[in-house]
């Protein structure tokens, strides 16, 4: 299990779509704007 899959919501499966298209890391999940900070409300 990659570092995505530790995500909520984010499994094997869509960690592994996830990487098909280029985003392997917690920060680029944030880059593309898919993770809320937990600062936002």
């Amino acid at each position: 299990m990659g570092e995505l899959a530790k995500l909520p919501n984010i499994g094997k499966t869509v960690e592994e779509q996830l990487n098909r298209v280029g985003i392997t890391t917690v920060e680029k999940l944030k880059e593309a704007g898919m993770v809320k900070d937990s600062g936002d409300r």
